[in-house]
Order: C-alpha cells, then sequence, then structure tokens
C-alpha cells in the first residue's frame, strides 16, 4: 500500500543535542533555551514580524480569535470547507461564523491557507502552509502556523502565531501564559496554557534543521508530470505544498474504493464540509456550489517527499484506471 501521508519527523539522534540542552539547563517549559531559540529562527524566516510558539496551532487560533473578540469583533468569514479546528477554535472563542465558498479556480479563501495555498486576509488561519505564507506589508496582521505531525515542518504537535508588532507579540505571549506578563507574576489577562514546551521546541528544531523544501518542490514538478490532463488541480504557484488534492470528472467515492483495491491511499480532504457540522446549525452561510462540487469530486493523493518517482507514476497510473474503469 503507498500510503496517504508519512510524517517527515526528525530521526532521534538529531534530537539529542536539543534533549541535552534541556537536562543542563533543568529548564523544561515556560520559554526556555530552545524555544526562544525556535522563535529566533522562525523570525528570520518573516523578516520585520514578531513570532509566539503555541503548544498548537488550534490553541494558537483560539488565543488569536478570543483577544478579537474581546477588541470588539463579533463574526468572522471563513470556509465551510476547512479542518474542524478552523472553525471549532472561531466558536469555541464565541464567534459567530458567516461561511463562504472557495474560488472555484484556487479552492482558496482569503481568510485560511486551504491546502497550504497562501492566503492575503486580514487574519489567515495558516496551518499547513509552512514556507509558503508569507507576510508581506500589512497584509496578513496574524497568522498562525502549525507544526503538528503531518506537517512540513513538524514536532508532533505545536505551532505559532507571526504578527506585527512587538505590542501584539506581549499581548499574545501574555494569553498563551495564563494571563501573566511572566512566569510567576500576578494574571491580569484572559488567558489559558497555551506554552510551548521545551520538548516540542526539541523536535521542532530538529525538523527545521532536515526541512528540504526543495525535496517539496520536486514532488509537486512530479505531480505536475504525471497527473492526467483531466484531473483538474487548483492553481497555485509553484512551491512546497503538504497536500496534493484534485478534482475529478466522476464521483470521488467509488474512485477511492478502486484506488485502495490497486494498494493506493486517499482521502477526500476536508469533506464532508464543515457547514453540515451539527454545530454549524447557528452560523450564518449562503448556498456554496464550489464547496459541494468538491465534496463529490475532489480527491487527495499520497504526497510526501519519500515519494519515489517511479511510486507518483503509478500513484496517477492508478488514477486513470480507476476513473475510466
Amino acid at each position: 500500500m503507498i500510503k496517504l501521508l508519512v510524517p517527515t519527523l526528525p530521526t532521534t539522534d538529531s534530537l539529542i543535542p536539543y534533549l541535552r540542552r534541556i537536562e543542563e539547563a533543568k529548564w523544561a517549559t515556560n520559554f526556555g533555551h530552545n524555544v526562544q531559540e525556535l522563535e529566533s529562527r522562525l523570525r528570520d524566516r518573516y523578516p520585520g514580524n514578531r513570532v509566539v510558539t503555541v503548544s498548537s496551532c488550534t490553541t494558537g487560533l483560539e488565543i488569536v480569535y478570543k483577544m478579537l473578540r474581546e477588541a470588539g469583533l463579533k463574526a468572522i468569514a471563513l470556509p465551510a470547507l476547512t479542518f474542524p479546528a478552523t472553525i471549532l477554535a472561531a466558536a469555541n472563542s464565541g464567534l459567530n461564523v458567516h461561511y463562504g465558498d472557495v474560488d472555484k479556480e484556487t479552492w482558496a479563501h482569503p481568510n485560511v491557507a486551504l491546502y497550504g495555498t497562501p492566503a492575503d486576509g486580514p487574519m489567515v488561519d495558516a496551518a499547513a502552509a509552512f514556507g509558503e505564507q508569507l507576510m508581506f506589508g500589512d497584509v496578513p496582521k496574524i497568522a498562525v502556523f502549525s507544526m503538528h505531525a503531518t506537517k512540513m515542518v513538524g514536532a508532533g504537535e505545536g505551532g505559532y502565531i507571526v504578527c506585527k508588532t512587538e505590542e501584539m507579540e506581549n499581548e499574545l505571549r501574555m494569553r498563551s501564559n495564563f494571563g501573566m506578563l511572566a512566569p510567576g507574576t500576578a494574571s491580569i489577562k484572559n488567558g489559558t496554557n497555551g506554552k510551548m514546551s521545551e520538548y516540542t521546541a526539541a523536535v521542532a528544531l530538529a525538523s527545521l534543521d532536515a526541512y528540504d523544501r526543495e525535496s517539496w518542490v520536486r514532488l509537486y514538478d512530479l505531480y505536475e508530470e504525471f497527473l492526467p490532463s483531466w484531473a483538474f488541480r487548483p492553481k497555485r504557484p509553484r512551491g512546497a505544498y503538504p497536500i496534493m488534492s484534485v478534482g475529478l470528472p466522476v464521483d470521488a467515492v467509488p474512485v477511492q474504493e478502486r484506488m485502495k483495491a490497486n494498494g493506493v491511499e486517499t482521502r477526500q480532504w476536508y469533506c464532508p464540509a464543515m457547514d453540515r457540522h451539527p454545530l454549524s446549525t447557528s452560523f450564518n452561510y449562503p448556498e456554496l456550489p464550489v464547496t459541494r462540487w468538491i465534496e463529490r469530486h475532489s480527491l487527495g493523493l499520497p504526497y510526501y517527499p519519500s515519494l519515489t518517482r517511479s511510486e507518483v507514476e503509478y500513484v496517477c497510473q492508478a488514477l486513470s484506471q480507476s476513473v475510466e474503469s
């Protein structure tokens, strides 16, 4: 079976220097040496911006959403076609969700970097967009990234928030630390235990050491070479993305079963859409024709750098046979 996902996590040997740092410093959490280094290295990827690490992308989203809610925001526009964390974090933060459809050509939404494709809204859920979601000018003002095991730079769990100002960085860090300005001080804001531990940061640093953008670009190019001409590919720049999802000219469910019989694991990413979730009965949403089409016709294919050229070719041949049979 060619698996859908194989995490690209670091080796045990590569973790040892970062784990030894924890042992020697006897500093396991509360913004220790590994977290400080990770934030510094991430800041270098987003010149002119600030970085706050968090225990997970979902926690980071909730911290940001609650901050915006307290500033007066009542509702937020989000796509129904997204991972549940996007919607649940907003709902858990007291925001009403106004569902929107995705773009027909890109399958994109301004506030969520779907399929790893960069977004250009003011506040972006960039969970899967490491390496591609950049921060230019004033937009996005805030972006939240995931370091889950399935991401291109993974730490098992974990995430980070990129923002524009030192004032916002301090606010976000305080909210990730029980509303305290520093460990051991009084809590003066609404907050939560959203800190990244030194052990998570150790895995993140080792993953960052090993990150090879070109291997992901190579994979992107292989699929461009072998996918059948009738497979719809959402328009996005050549780059590094964690998901390959294509549109089919037929219903995807029977194709998925045939692919499995041919030894290829697939998945319909983000399906069913979140407007079908029981939580969403109280939300506001219009007709979503592109989302409905994607639910019926999209299929996610195996996508990770260790796939060989022959394996990608086989996946695409199996797709052709499964659609045309």
